[in-house]
């Protein structure tokens, strides 16, 4: 079963005893290793998510800052 690499994002599969076992790696999780910090997408307005070992981390287009991107102030032209 663990011919096709079925563990996602550097997990380690073993064969169990219905199949396979996906071992993940920090900090992802799930059947398949499939679930990770950015799955839910946490960055707002465009910003992009890079995973961590211990999380993530939101790189933020200007105008907009904050854990997730959620703060910003958009200037208008008058």
């Amino acid at each position: 079963p663990c011919d096709k690499q079925p563990c996602q994002n550097g997990g380690t599969c073993t064969v169990g005893k219905i199949g396979f076992i996906c071992k993940c790696q920090l900090p992802f999780n799930g059947p398949r290793c499939e679930n990770g910090p950015c799955t839910s997408n946490p960055c707002k307005n465009n910003g992009t998510c890079e995973v961590y070992r211990d999380g993530y981390r939101c790189n933020c287009k200007m105008p907009f800052n904050g854990r997730n991107c959620e703060t910003g102030e958009l200037n208008e032209i008058h």
